[in-house]
């Protein structure tokens, strides 16, 4: 899916429009997109602002489960816009793993099998925290959960052509919901309170960012002794005196002002003050001794 001047556009590879492939697995590809469009549109003001938060970086160790959730809503609408066909769907995701000649050789205990190993470690922690996208395993393991809660005359079909499915399937998906149908049926179900969501990402965004801005001062003193210049207007806005020396952390001095010509005292003969207003010989002259308090000079 691509941006084309104001438009959204979806590009499919010539592969998965050749022969072999049927006219449900290419609803399934464009429908993925499109759910996840509806999803984002759906889900109004909140998703825009778990959305325009992500673009500050630091915080979306906290936001990218929104946008991996979108995802698993897209595939999960695309199956929907099948009636269910589970297989097609599957279908299609082994053409998108090996291409579609060696897909109908991909076994999917094989997959699920991979998905067991990547679920719950540390490694597949580390690669997905901070992508948009799950791990396709995954994507292709909470398919076939969500078709068994939903879809259960599709996923008979599938089962029976595949005997070898584990029996803890739900336990490998991406949410224990991927396998729950709504006490009342399909139609009573209803997505997650938005605001309590959002009400918890700003917390936890706002609880990762005071320890930042408590120790902005600190970062700002070490800018300004390194003579990196700090405007009066940044230090408006940091915390207020007293909270800044409890923290061990105080707004450096003002420099000391230069007095002027008229604040000194007269100089003897033959002395003058220099632009830092030092005393020092005129021209011709030196100090009689090396004593710093013996202002005497001696002119040639």
């Amino acid at each position: 899916m691509r941006h084309i001047f104001l438009r959204r556009a979806i590009f499919l590879n010539s592969e998965l429009l050749e022969s072999g492939v049927s006219d449900d697995e290419v609803r399934w590809l464009i429908g993925r997109f499109i759910g996840y469009l509806r999803a984002r549109r759906q889900a109004g003001f909140l998703g825009w602002v778990i959305r325009a938060a992500q673009h500050l970086v630091i915080f979306n160790f906290f936001l990218l489960p929104y946008e991996r959730a979108m995802v698993y809503t897209g595939d999960r609408l695309a199956v929907a816009a099948i009636e269910g066909d589970i297989s097609s769907a599957i279908s299609a995701m082994q053409k998108l793993f090996v291409g579609r000649q060696l897909s109908y050789s991909v076994n999917p205990e094989g997959i699920v099998e991979q998905q067991r190993r990547i679920k719950g470690s540390f490694f597949g922690f580390l690669a997905r925290v901070m992508r948009g996208f799950p791990h396709t395993t995954s994507r292709y393991v909470d398919l076939i959960v969500f078709a068994r809660a939903f879809f259960p005359a599709q996923y008979q079909k599938f089962e029976a052509a595949n005997p070898g499915l584990p029996a803890d399937l739900p336990q490998l998906a991406a949410s224990p919901r991927s396998g729950m149908v709504p006490k009342g049926g399909i139609e009573a179900g209803r997505g997650p309170h938005g605001w309590v969501m959002v009400a918890i990402m700003l917390l936890l965004i706002g609880g990762a960012a005071y320890p930042i801005w408590r120790q902005a001062p600190k970062w700002l003193l070490y800018a300004d002794s390194i003579g990196v210049p700090v405007p009066d207007a940044v230090w408006d806005h940091l915390p207020d005196e007293e909270d800044m020396e409890t923290s061990g952390t105080t707004r450096p001095p003002d420099p000391p002002s230069t007095p002027s010509s008229e604040d000194l005292p007269a100089l003897p003969p033959h002395l003058h003050r220099d632009a830092d207003g030092n005393a020092v010989p005129d021209a011709g002259c030196h100090w009689a001794s090396e004593d710093p308090d013996d202002i005497e000079v001696e002119c040639d």
